[in-house]
């Protein structure tokens, strides 16, 4: 069996580089990423505001490298969240490589605008297959025009989550809820507070004006918890 050769499209951090280590892993995949595994970028305040207008500024020139780069070779273009890929970049990749088949792949709810932008909501079409871990968004990515969508269920990393150290004493709590701030979230968390359960929140977002008048029950800690810290709570 000949290799899969895989074009990777995101940072090498977070969830996304453990879903690059997974495919680096396997025998049959040849993977490589687009960007640098040292690329990072800090958020400009153009950058902040296009974020807010759901015009995700393509702060690693992902357009630019997608088109100017010999992608010849290519058998699947992968794409973890790609909020700044213009939908016009992809018609052109189908067209100049139209045996390369796209692949859209993301951990979070891609129908709703809390967490996409302006170009993955007309982008997410031109893929052949869109991946979700959320069973609702089957029928809503057809109805917003996505002809493959497929459900995958949550993974773990064998690195991380497969090997829990211990408890860290500072996250020794009864219940706890790690994740982005969202008002549906909250309202959920606000419920179970005023039925006497006492949650510790851990994530981004948490620090926003709507959410500081909260029940006493809820012990908001304004920081995200990653990698060897989530598995260890």
């Amino acid at each position: 069996m000949s290799k899969k050769n895989i074009l990777f499209v995101h940072p090498l951090t977070g969830n996304a580089y453990e879903l690059y280590k997974a495919f680096d892993r396997n025998p049959n995949v040849n993977i490589i990423s687009l960007l640098d595994s040292t690329a990072k970028s800090k958020p400009s305040l153009l950058s902040k505001i296009r974020y807010k207008l759901k015009l995700h500024q393509d702060v690693y020139e992902i357009n630019k490298k997608l088109l100017s780069y010999d992608i010849s070779n290519m058998d699947i273009l992968f794409v973890v969240k790609g909020n700044e890929i213009h939908p016009k970049t992809l018609k052109k990749l189908k067209k100049k490589f139209p045996s390369m088949t796209l692949i859209h792949w993301a951990l979070d709810d891609m129908s709703g605008w809390h967490t996409k932008s302006i170009f993955l909501h007309f982008g997410l079409k031109l893929f052949d297959i869109v991946y979700t871990t959320k069973t609702y968004n089957l029928s809503q990515l057809k109805d917003m025009g996505v002809k493959n969508v497929k459900y995958i269920n949550q993974a773990y990393s064998q690195d991380i989550h497969a090997k829990p150290k211990h408890c860290e004493p500072q996250f020794s709590h009864k219940v706890l809820f790690i994740g982005r701030a969202e008002i549906e979230r909250f309202r959920s968390m606000e419920f179970l507070a005023k039925n006497d359960i006492e949650i510790n929140i851990y994530g981004i977002g948490w620090h926003k004006q709507i959410y500081q008048n909260h029940h006493k029950n809820l012990i908001i800690h304004d920081m995200p918890l990653y990698n060897q810290d989530y598995s260890n709570t």
